[in-house]
């Protein structure tokens, strides 16, 4: 069987220098999965097996792993028509299976360690560290084993936080629980029963965008107070960057020539862009360059405290409102999406997996194609 392709036409297998393994990334049902492995074939195997199941048994046989698929498949030959439940009845009445007895702090501290070797980001791992941190101090002496789906649930709804924020611990434990399923210390995650339907409902956020005349006040201001964010801002607006992806920015990812700017996944041993994939952009609005140009060699971001002032004091007054959070980015969507009506075209740009869900996004905020033009028309003095 020739290797597959995805319907961009490219093999999801990339070599991940940080971890020394290559990755394999696959959506299903709209979820993205990733795993890795030491030899290429291993992978591209991996990836023939998830591409045969989709075709043979529909997205929902690969959504629980193709390695789980083809297990089950290969227990029903052993099996050779007997019930697999019975089996496993009788295996555990022989006393095989048996959990290890760990206590969750105990479980917790070795797993937190780990996630901080992983090469994650250290805000994500602060942040999840955080999570697990307030789930010992009400479950740190119960076993593993004996934690009730119905008290994490309880525990949840309990925790007088924003509804994004209880879904948010809801995944930290389930990947906690998944993992020690992993390590033998629980045969079954408690997380199973506590379902996203069971918790808070998390209103649709609001996409904060700016108008073209706020975009051309800031990146004025921008020249006038703070000519060394130019880049650092016209990447943002102009090329759809998270704002820590263009603070991670290098001179070496422009081709002026081309017309192209290329990503890395990672850039000595430290995490480049928010996806880990290397990435070439092309075809993006012509202002982009003339900002690269004018301010070539120079770049700086400002610090986190700096950052923090300006945000909460600075640029409102500039642009006449509150800032809105990840501005700069939605705008470039919504101004793109504008121009060319294409949400698949911009869902490149933006590195976004999902096309359909990015126009959902923007339909509300959409605006003329002449305000679009303007928008990309937005040059340095």
């Amino acid at each position: 069987m020739s290797i597959p392709k995805t319907q961009k036409g490219t093999v999801p297998v990339v070599w991940i220098p940080k971890r020394e393994r290559y990755m394999l990334t696959t959506y299903t049902d709209g979820q993205k999965r990733r795993r890795f492995f030491l030899k290429e074939a291993e992978a591209l195997r991996e990836w023939k097996l998830h591409v045969r199941a989709v075709a043979a048994y529909g997205s929902h046989a690969a959504a629980y792993d193709v390695h789980a698929h083809r297990e089950f498949e290969e227990a029903k030959r052993l099996a050779d028509g007997a019930d697999l439940r019975d089996i496993v009845r009788e295996w555990r009445a022989a006393g095989h299976g048996a959990v290890k007895v760990v206590s969750v702090a105990d479980a917790a501290n070795e797993y937190l360690l780990g996630l901080g070797k992983r090469g994650l980001a250290v805000s994500h791992v602060g942040t999840v560290r955080g999570h697990i941190r307030a789930f010992v101090e009400t479950f740190g002496k119960v076993l593993c084993v004996s934690v009730p789906g119905a008290a994490v649930l309880d525990w949840l709804l309990g925790l007088g936080v924003a509804p994004k924020t209880v879904r948010n611990y809801r995944k930290s434990l389930s990947a906690f629980f998944a993992w020690a399923g992993r390590r033998g210390y629980v045969s079954t995650s408690p997380m199973i029963g506590v379902i996203e339907q069971d918790l808070p409902v998390v209103p649709a956020p609001s996409k904060g965008t700016l108008s073209v005349m706020q975009c051309r006040d800031l990146l004025a201001w921008g020249e006038r107070e703070r000519p060394e964010w130019c880049v650092w801002f016209a990447l943002q607006f102009f090329a759809g960057l998270r704002h820590s992806e263009a603070g991670r920015f290098r001179w070496e990812w422009v081709d002026f020539e081309r017309r192209v700017l290329t990503l890395p996944g990672w850039h000595e041993d430290e995490r480049m862009v928010k996806t880990g994939d290397n990435w070439a952009l092309h075809g993006l609005p012509e202002n982009l360059w003339a900002w690269l140009e004018k301010y070539k060699g120079q770049f700086a971001v400002p610090s986190e405290s700096e950052l923090k002032r300006v945000r909460a004091k600075v640029w409102p007054a500039v642009i006449g409102c509150a800032w809105p959070q990840n501005g700069p980015r939605h705008t470039f969507c919504m101004m793109l999406c504008s121009l060319h009506g294409d949400a698949g075209k911009v869902a490149t740009w933006s590195r976004h997996t999902s096309p359909a869900q990015l126009y959902q996004s923007y339909v509300t905020h959409l605006v003329s194609r002449v305000a679009a033009e303007e928008y990309c028309g937005i040059v340095p003095a």
